[in-house]
């Protein structure tokens, strides 16, 4: 390989693109945050904590953990309904990604 073709590769590869995707794949790799994703993709109005928790069989403290996660790299939303918390998808091009094989 020529040099400048070397020089090209590495420009892409410690691209910020590349390390913000990466982080965003990390952030959704586990199951329960997958799981979490789902849900959210196929609610029309998001859901609590508390939903989630009672659809997934989980603690509250555990499905606080992943949404906090999620929420930190851009990948749900907040909206406030007096004492509730309602979570949903940051973006609507996110549903496109989140799908079941």
């Amino acid at each position: 390989m020529v040099k400048a073709e070397l020089k090209s590769y590495r420009d892409v590869l410690t691209n910020k693109k590349v390390r913000h995707h990466a982080r965003m794949l990390r952030a959704i790799s586990g199951q329960a945050r997958w799981q979490v994703l789902m849900l959210l993709r196929n609610s029309e109005n998001g859901l609590t904590t508390t939903d989630i928790a009672a659809i997934l069989k989980a603690t509250l403290s555990r499905v606080s953990h992943q949404l906090r996660i999620l929420k930190g790299h851009g990948l749900v939303k907040t909206q406030r309904y007096g004492r509730n918390v309602v979570y949903a998808l940051a973006n609507p091009l996110i549903k496109d990604y989140i799908v079941l094989p």
